[in-house]
């Protein structure tokens, strides 16, 4: 048995898709590992508040409005899905990217099966989809989504209306008109379908008749009002490059040489580039080559047409080449390029039917059928090719590694602006200014027209502090590009760095008419209203971001400063955490908000656990730390609250706060020796707080230093006369000296202060019961019951005191109530048990 019968009993269907998955999987492998791009990638996806939130709402708006100048919601859709679910991980875009890629080279594979028997061309042109290097502009530019969802669903209308057509089901046929219209939401470029359609027909040998077309009509209609559609936006839009030097035949010119670049590049795919600059005219003139590329290009075509007159498979491929590739031809300028390899990417289809069947008819011819040696080798040519494109394929795709990458192999090629500016926004973006100024610098020497670029160097000078060379960058942008928003928020944003805020709200509010569905933009409108101490009006812009972007994590984490700056503290806790979910980068500060406000909101774990992400991020900061242990001794943790004072001490030796902090834990902890020894130190660094003459005072009661208790009270008096605390504790010095006229003085000054207070209502009443002034002390204790029904202290003074003036039956529901609230109540206990016997 030779070579190719064994060759032979291999091949097959399912074989051919093993291969084609395989292939396409290893030639497109490196676009997993790749990083989003700043070509287009930003206004899409990173910065696109469109794409990030996912409700009714949103699909409604996205289905209802344009985007850049353009209908293609379904793209917008499928971003919005991704970052739901997965956020900003470039990966999981980039493998959506590669497998609706190899979904299309599946598709491709059904459709040539119903355009040929000849499964060794349907193989091949599937494969060919699949690796060749043109393709992978669509694939690694995760922007161009929109190729490849527009491409599916025109691929998929394609073998629907195939199908329709062989078996005659109406099912096929409609969902062949629904899946145009889908293509059509992802891409205008759909709109070249009808044409396909006949295209189709006219392959099958179909005749011209009514009733071809008739079933052409819900295609016809669908791509005139899309096309009409695409027309309206990207003139409203402004979306047209102006290249004011270019005539409309220079124009034409540039369309023709687009053409024959995506020809030539089929064949010789080296070289390649995101992007093709316009070319330089000299003396008015456009270079040789653009000059008479109409003239070359229909010498080629007419050379062609001559060639394929008979063969109408390759006709078929030829024309649906053309009327698929014609779209992307800069007769009128679109870009800034004069081609794109990803216009390539459906038009091209045709281009490989043409060479697949070709190469199938010569290697069936009686030259290599003749001798098996001949066929070997032509197999082997053609395996060493397929292995070339896929090894090119895989190359290409690392170019798309990141930006730097991406417009150094551009710059590598073209000495052009766009690519110095791009490069040199990411290396701004990266912090290194530097590097960005050179590329900014480089692209204004290229390009003195490019608005973007003054924008960009702006960024720089403003960077390194230089305010007003910034500006004039800015307004040179503006002069140059008068619709565009960026240079006046960059001025607007200097101007309020300045404190001219009035005119930096007038700026906002025209960079808002210009872009007003942007929620970066009322999120800087809130910074200005801010800094006027114009809170409401804060709020509202913040809202209004939120509105357009209800997954904004900076601005709920600026709202939440807002309502912790306005001491809406629950409010605040709430946003902080928002912000967190959505994954604000949250620095000390941030966090320390956010504690407070979960200590306002008594919701002390979120309180320690903000503390203590701050406390990472600023490990010395005593004021963070102090408010730490604070929670912990209020979480009863006295462990590590006194760690945390301790080490408070140690950076600031001169912190009364930390001394006073550790004076209260101890006394918590029975420690009123240790307590008396920092509130001492305390008090020799802040002479005049009362609240270390109360806590001296409440460690000299617990030492039994009466004296001394008595004399710290007195001076927490002198330092807070109106704090009926400071009496009251004065107070149960006297009371338990059994200085009752001088305990009851400060008792009453306690409650002419603060009447409702009932532990000194119960004090009293303890007081009036031992001096025998039962009727006093009762009046004492019914309205110390009557302010604080859960204080037990309060049903036992007055459970004792009836049991004196009336009887044991009286007194017993009081002292009942009493032991149920505090079991451990002795006199309220002995009581009981005396009314008992």
């Amino acid at each position: 048995m030779s070579f190719l019968d064994k060759l032979k009993l291999l091949w097959g269907r399912r074989s051919a898709l093993i291969m084609l998955i395989i292939g396409v999987l290893l030639a497109m492998s490196p676009n997993f590992f790749n990083e989003f791009s700043n070509w287009d990638d930003d206004v899409y996806l990173t910065d696109n508040p469109l794409v990030k939130q996912l409700s009714w709402h949103s699909v409604f708006m996205l289905f209802t409005s344009f985007h850049s100048g353009l209908y293609k919601p379904l793209v917008l859709l499928s971003f919005a899905l991704e970052y739901h679910f997965a956020g900003l991980d470039p990966f999981i875009y980039h493998f959506t990217n590669v497998l609706i890629h190899l979904v299309n080279c599946l598709l491709v594979f059904l459709i040539m099966e119903r355009l040929t028997d000849k499964l060794a061309v349907v193989f091949g042109v599937a494969l060919l989809f699949g690796i060749h290097p043109m393709h992978v502009e669509s694939v690694a530019w995760v922007s161009e989504r929109k190729d490849m969802l527009y491409s599916l669903f025109f691929l998929l209308a394609m073998q629907q209306y195939l199908r329709y057509r062989d078996l005659n089901s109406k099912w096929s046929y409609w969902v062949s008109v629904g899946a145009m219209l889908v293509s059509l939401t992802a891409k205008p470029m759909g709109v070249t379908f009808p044409i396909v359609l006949l295209l189709l027909d006219y392959h099958q040998g179909r005749k011209l008749d009514r009733e071809l077309v008739l079933d052409k009509l819900p295609y016809i209609v669908l791509g005139g009002g899309f096309g009409l559609l695409a027309y309206f936006s990207v003139s409203s839009s402004h979306a047209l490059v102006e290249r004011y030097d270019f005539t409309f035949w220079d124009n034409i010119c540039v369309g023709f040489y687009g053409l024959l670049l995506y020809l030539w590049r089929f064949f010789v795919p080296t070289g390649l580039s995101c992007l093709y600059p316009y070319p330089e005219k000299i003396n008015e003139q456009l270079p040789f080559i653009y000059a008479w590329a109409p003239s070359f290009a229909l010498m080629a075509l007419t050379l062609l047409f001559y060639c394929f007159r008979k063969d109408r498979k390759s006709l078929f491929g030829l024309l649906f080449f053309l009327a698929t590739v014609s779209l992307g031809l800069q007769w009128i300028p679109l870009a800034p390029s004069v081609a794109f390899d990803h216009y390539a990417y459906i038009s091209y289809f045709g281009l490989f039917y043409i060479l697949c069947d070709r190469l199938y008819a010569l290697y069936q011819s009686g030259y290599f059928q003749a001798f098996e040696r001949r066929r070997v080798y032509f197999l082997a040519v053609c395996l060493f090719l397929s292995v070339l494109l896929g090894t090119m394929s895989f190359y290409r795709s690392r170019v798309w590694r990141n930006p730097i990458t991406l417009w150094t192999n551009v710059l590598d090629k073209y000495e052009n602006a766009t690519a110095y500016s791009n490069r040199g926004a990411y290396f701004m973006k990266k912090g290194e200014f530097a590097r960005a100024l050179y590329d900014f610098n480089q692209a204004i020497k290229v390009n003195p027209y490019m608005a973007e670029a003054y924008v960009n160097r702006g960024s720089v000078y403003s960077q390194y502090g230089q305010l007003d060379k910034a500006v004039a960058e800015n307004k040179k942008a503006l002069r140059l590009r008068p619709f565009m928003y960026q240079p006046d928020v960059n001025i607007a944003i200097i101007y309020a760095r300045r404190g001219r805020y009035g005119e930096a709200l007038s700026i906002f509010h025209t960079a808002l008419e210009k872009n007003p569905m942007s929620p970066e933009l009322y999120g800087n409108r809130a910074s200005v209203y801010i800094q006027l101490k114009k809170y409401a009006a804060a709020e509202v812009e913040l809202r209004k971001s939120l509105v357009l972007n209800p997954r904004s994590a900076n601005a709920y984490a600026n709202l939440a400063n807002l309502m912790f700056t306005t001491s809406h503290f629950k409010e605040a806790a709430e946003y902080y955490a928002k912000a967190a979910e959505l994954g604000t980068e949250f620095n000390a500060e941030l966090y320390h908000n956010r504690g407070v406000s979960c200590v306002y909101s008594n919701n002390l774990q979120c309180a320690l656990d903000s503390f203590s992400s701050a406390l990472a991020l600023d490990p010395g900061n005593l004021e963070i730390l102090l408010k730490r242990a604070t929670v912990e001794t209020n979480m009863k943790m006295p462990t590590q609250a006194l760690a945390d004072y301790t080490y408070a001490l140690r950076i600031s030796t001169s912190s009364a706060d930390a001394y006073v902090g550790r004076a209260f834990l101890y006394l918590g902890l029975e420690k009123p020796e240790l307590a008396a020894l920092d509130l001492q130190r305390a008090g020799e660094l802040s002479p005049n707080s009362p609240v270390i003459a109360g806590g001296l005072g409440a460690a000299f009661f617990l030492l039994r230093q009466l004296p001394e208790a008595e004399s710290a009270f007195s001076r927490t008096i002198a330092l807070d006369p109106k704090n009926p605390q400071n009496y009251f504790n004065r107070a149960r010095v006297y009371e338990f000296s059994g200085k009752y006229p001088k305990a009851m003085a400060d008792l009453k000054k306690s409650l002419e202060l603060a009447p409702k207070y009932d532990r000194a209502l119960v004090m009293a009443a303890a007081i009036s019961r031992k001096t025998g002034n039962y009727k006093a002390g009762l009046d004492y204790a019914n309205k110390a019951v009557a302010m604080n029904d859960k204080n037990p202290m309060a049903y036992q003074e007055r459970g004792l005191l009836l049991a004196k003036t009336s009887s044991c039956v009286a007194a017993l529901p009081d002292l009942n109530k009493a032991l149920s609230l505090d079991k451990s109540l002795k006199d309220a206990s002995d009581q009981l048990a005396a009314c008992k016997h």
